[in-house]
């Protein structure tokens, strides 16, 4: 079951400008968990701000078939509010009533149960982004969007957080992780989206069959296109009888750092 559904998304970040994101295609199936890796400025936290609704898009479509929640960026919680107040507070807004036992169960399993009365101005950054995972927990949305979740996070608390974000993925929630790290998303990924200068220029499981990305020119347009190895000769057909220019053909690794760095150079 496809449970979110983007096509041909263009987003403007202001209306004078050129385009943040150009011809953005996902289909995410309900129970994957999704990485979406670029540089940053690639326009991963645009992306994620035009899916949750919080950023207009120019053209394009966005279909939801079930509950989201997430946060993107820089949090915002209410300050002056305690950390156990915050989660009440934005649960309340969801219209999702949490009991006490469960606000204090999330936040020792985010190692923040001895500073759930501290207020919020008071956390460092890896502290918010800890109380904004526990958070999400407790929202209980089937899909769950984390930008840059263990970023500002020490080592340890890294490893405990892409534990849990396996587990939850395990237990058939939806997820979408943006990240600029390799080694995270190596960790995490069912599927890899590559964003870059905000175009997908790579969207591949991990593992699978061979895939080739295809650049190419037609009628001084320029494309980019991902395809299976079987489909290699009739794509090369089509673009001949569009009298079309292929400018790259880049062969997909199911190695992330390989992929990663082969994708961005070629494009």
């Amino acid at each position: 079951m496809v449970i979110l559904e983007v096509k041909d998304l263009w987003v403007k970040y202001k209306k004078e400008e050129k385009y943040t994101l150009k011809n953005i295609n996902i289909k995410i199936k309900k129970g994957e968990c999704i990485v979406i890796l670029g540089v940053n400025g690639a326009g991963k936290s645009t992306l994620l701000y035009t899916i949750m609704g919080a950023k207009s898009y120019e053209k394009g479509e966005i279909k939801i078939n079930g509950s989201m929640s997430g946060y993107i960026e820089n949090i915002t919680f209410i300050p002056e509010l305690t950390g156990e107040e915050n989660i009440k507070y934005i649960a309340k807004i969801y219209g999702k009533k949490v009991k006490k036992e469960e606000v204090e169960k999330e936040l020792k399993n985010v190692g923040l149960y001895k500073k759930r009365k501290t207020k919020v101005y008071k956390y460092s950054t890896g502290m918010k982004k800890r109380l904004a995972f526990a958070m999400n927990i407790l929202l209980d949305a089937e899909i769950m969007i984390l930008d840059e979740p263990l970023e500002n996070l020490d080592p340890a608390e890294r490893i405990k957080l892409i534990k849990k974000i396996k587990n939850l993925n395990k237990s058939e929630k939806t997820i979408i992780v943006t990240t600029h790290v390799l080694s995270e998303a190596e960790k995490l990924a069912g599927k890899i989206i590559i964003l870059h200068n905000g175009e997908i220029i790579s969207n591949t499981e991990i593992k699978g069959d061979k895939k080739y990305i295809f650049k190419y020119k037609i009628n001084e347009e320029t494309y980019s296109k991902e395809i299976n190895e079987k489909e290699i000769v009739k794509e090369i057909q089509n673009i001949e009888e569009k009298n079309g220019e292929i400018i790259k053909i880049v062969k997909i690794t199911n190695d992330i750092e390989n992929l990663f760095f082969k994708v961005i150079k070629e494009f």
